[in-house]
């Protein structure tokens, strides 16, 4: 197997890995953390600050993030391109997936996100505004969960399909030279 392989399947493994530990942390932020903080929004949200800034010394969404893995695995999908389609095709559209959550977050949920909680942390919203505001947010987070899941099956498809990368479709082993077989006929001819 080439060090093209080996890189696609070693960036294939450890981003559905990091993408699997962080989609378990969206469903225990989603159904245990949030609902606290958007109980009674301002006063909720300046608790969980407080708390949060005292007791967490790593954000675990800073730390598992596949943000950080989002360039390999362009770069793999790029290099698989080349070697098989039907691999390619499922990385592709968890590679697209990720790449729309990614700016979904970067664009607008996380700037939505630090705006209620600076308007709750300096008392410049009302209880009303905060919860249509978190409404909506939260919305966004489920929509935003459910992608998620979805690009963890498309990563998961692709690691099943890493078989066509090493033997391709007709089940020989990639790269390696056939033995040509001369048929009897043209032999004697």
């Amino acid at each position: 197997m080439n060090t093209r392989r080996k890189f696609i399947i070693i960036v294939l493994f450890a981003v559905t890995m990091d993408w699997a530990l962080w989609l378990g942390g969206q469903f225990f932020n989603a159904l245990m953390v949030i609902p606290g903080w958007a109980f009674d929004p301002p006063a909720t949200i300046r608790l969980y600050q407080h708390n949060m800034l005292t007791h967490i010394h790593a954000y675990f969404f800073m730390v598992a993030n596949p943000v950080f893995l989002l360039p390999l695995l362009i770069i793999a999908w790029f290099l698989s391109r080349r070697l098989e389609k039907a691999f390619s095709r499922w990385l592709g559209i968890a590679v697209l997936l990720d790449l729309f959550i990614t700016l979904m977050v970067g664009i607008w949920m996380a700037p939505t996100a630090r705006s209620i909680f600076d308007a709750a942390t300096h008392g410049a919203t009302s209880t009303n505004v905060a919860g249509i505001a978190l409404h909506t947010w939260r919305i966004a987070n489920g929509c935003r969960i459910a992608l998620g899941m979805v690009t963890l099956l498309f990563l998961l498809i692709s690691i099943s399909k890493l078989h066509l990368l090493r033997y391709g479709p007709s089940g020989r082993q990639a790269n390696r030279l056939q033995p040509e077989t001369i048929e009897p006929d043209k032999a004697s001819a």
